[in-house]
């Protein structure tokens, strides 16, 4: 159930078997839950990491666990990292792994085991401050409980009370985290601390996104941002004075070609790998500048065969005097006279227009008549104006008797 602070319930939520354990910090729940079905000789458990105030499921699933080990705390850190510690020692968080991780339902996280309490003496956790683990040492492997302060008399002796809490004695720890990477020939921490430091980064940027941190805890955001670029560009410069030239440009490739400013970081990259006289890294770092075509250049064929659009009337001249064997001086008088007619106006089409209007020009047709309905009378000339009565004309007016006689 959801509750107020004067515990007025607010809202339930059924969960799908036994509750085992919750943890809660800011509007973060963590529940873990048995199975259906299962008894608690199983170990098989679920999650669920709920937003209480966006009332959704940011993450979900099969809670891990070492082989053999029981689960032994949950809790979330002071910068929202959902953990998780077994009883085989193994601290686990819950951090995203690029875009989608932290979205709805469904799409989880990676719980990654970030520290390894196996080699020490039974601890207890009390809290879980910004990527450190705050533990007490259990002399008698009992739960450290709280103890009220006593008051000082003369007659009071002071004892030592293996008890961390009000009037204990027993000073914590703080192990800061530390991920099992395995062995490297070189920069083995270094290559460690950039690991997890990325991982911090991504978690940060998600929170932003979710308007979860405070304005302390985005300064912290930010200061991780500068000092993870720095990391990075120390970690490339150690493995590039180590001739580990392939790791040096996968660390150039996946990390720092993906921060802000990526043209400035990778030219100091390559800066650094010119001073360690790795010369073929830097070619390849330089390489990583130059913007790469997404999509390979490719010749279309085209889209219309050639002379599909051509004029028709030229096609068959063209044609014609492809196809014409007979030569020049065979030609017959009508072709030559036509040859010499063509010649004449070419000539004329070339010559400028103040010759042309002084040359002679042949009489001109008279226009036609404008009136479409207009009718040629016998005996005109055309485009004459016809008189409108015989006796216009000048002719004498025949009689209607006559015509009818």
């Amino acid at each position: 159930m959801r509750f107020s602070f004067s515990g007025l319930p607010l809202g339930m939520r059924s969960l799908p078997g036994p509750g085992v354990a919750l943890a809660a910090r800011g509007r973060m729940l963590l529940a873990v839950t048995r199975p259906p079905g299962t008894t608690d000789e199983d170990d098989e458990l679920d999650f669920r990491l709920l937003d209480v105030r966006a009332r959704i499921e940011r993450a979900g699933g099969l809670l891990p666990l070492s082989e053999g080990a029981r689960l032994r705390w949950i809790g979330i850190s002071t910068d929202f990292v959902p953990l998780t510690l077994d009883t085989s020692g193994v601290l686990r968080a819950l951090l995203g792994i690029g875009a989608g991780s932290w979205g709805g339902n469904g799409l989880n996280a990676e719980w990654t085991p970030v520290l390894s309490l196996a080699d020490e003496v039974p601890l207890w956790v009390v809290d879980a401050p910004a990527c450190s683990l705050c533990v007490v040492e259990l002399l008698e492997n009992r739960e450290p409980w709280p103890r009220p302060q006593q008051a000082d008399g003369e007659d009071e002796k002071s004892c030592l009370m293996p008890f961390f809490g009000v009037g204990g004695t027993v000073s914590p720890r703080r192990l800061p985290w530390r991920m099992t990477m395995g062995s490297f020939p070189a920069a083995g921490e270094q290559i460690e601390a950039t690991f997890r430091e990325q991982l911090l980064l991504r978690h940060f940027q998600d929170m932003l996104k979710m308007d979860m941190l405070s304005e302390q805890q985005r300064q912290e955001a930010e200061a991780l941002a500068k000092r993870s670029k720095s990391g990075v560009l120390k970690l490339f410069t150690q493995l590039a004075k180590s001739d580990e030239v392939e790791r040096a440009h996968h660390v150039a490739g996946m990390y720092l070609a993906k921060m802000e400013g990526t043209a400035k970081v990778l030219e100091m990259a390559r800066t650094l790998a010119e001073k360690a006289k790795q010369h073929k890294l830097a070619d390849e770092i330089a390489a990583l500048l130059r913007p790469a075509a997404s999509v390979p250049r490719v010749e279309l064929p085209p889209l219309f065969k050639p002379g599909e659009f051509e004029d028709a009337g030229q096609q068959r001249a063209e044609t014609a005097e492809r196809s014409d064997p007979m030569p020049t001086g065979s030609r017959s008088p009508e072709r030559l006279q036509t040859d010499a007619q063509a010649e004449e106006l070419r000539a004329s089409a070339a010559m400028p227009t103040s010759h042309r209007s002084a040359a002679p020009s042949a009489p001109s047709a008279p226009s036609a008549p404008s009136n479409p309905f207009a009718r040629k009378r016998p005996g005109t000339v055309a485009g004459g104006r016809q008189p409108a009565t015989p006796m216009a004309s000048g002719a004498n007016p025949s009689s209607k008797i006559a015509r009818l006689t």
